[in-house]
């Protein structure tokens, strides 16, 4: 974790990036580096994506639950590990196996990289709802509670009044 924050001292004291400028993209080795660099990102003012695309690699479980959730890339490890075991098999057996096996990864596209996720994108809407796909929102961390209200009258109004709604 510590490497994450050193990298982004790094890119942005010692050598004075500034993003958009300089910089668009911070990719990293791993997921939980991306969590830690966001993190970092955040505490100096940054927003992500709006400043800085952010994207990791590992498809760990908990990144969808950074905010904004992470982009990343799905390395597909049951896949590598089900190719290595079939390859050991059949040199146990005296058969010849590959040289090299290529597994394609999987992108993940999530909010990070100024992306929706697909089901967002994908989204039907009613008259009264609409939803933005716009690439850099105005604000990533700007409260929505000003919008509730509106919004639930928008759905109450797609479901005919039928809506409801649990919570404060």
């Amino acid at each position: 974790k510590k490497e994450a924050v050193k990298a982004v001292q790094l890119l942005f004291d010692e050598r004075g990036l500034i993003p958009g400028r300089d910089i668009e993209a911070l990719v990293t080795i791993s997921d939980l580096y991306s969590e830690v660099a966001i993190e970092e990102l955040k505490k100096r003012g940054f927003k992500i994506p709006r400043d800085l695309l952010v994207v990791g690699f590992n498809n760990r479980q908990d990144s969808f639950t950074v905010s904004p959730p992470l982009t990343t890339i799905d390395p597909n490890f049951y896949r590598h590990g089900y190719l290595a075991l079939e390859s050991l098999l059949a040199l146990i057996r005296g058969e010849t196996a590959p040289e090299r096996i290529y597994v394609p990864t999987n992108l993940v596209l999530r909010q990070s990289c100024g992306c929706f996720e697909d089901p967002v994108i994908k989204a039907k809407t009613c008259d009264k709802i609409t939803v933005s796909t716009s690439v850099f929102p105005p604000d990533w961390n700007q409260p929505i509670a000003a919008q509730r209200e509106p919004l639930l009258q928008s759905l109450r109004n797609c479901f005919n009044g039928s809506l409801s709604v649990l919570g404060p």
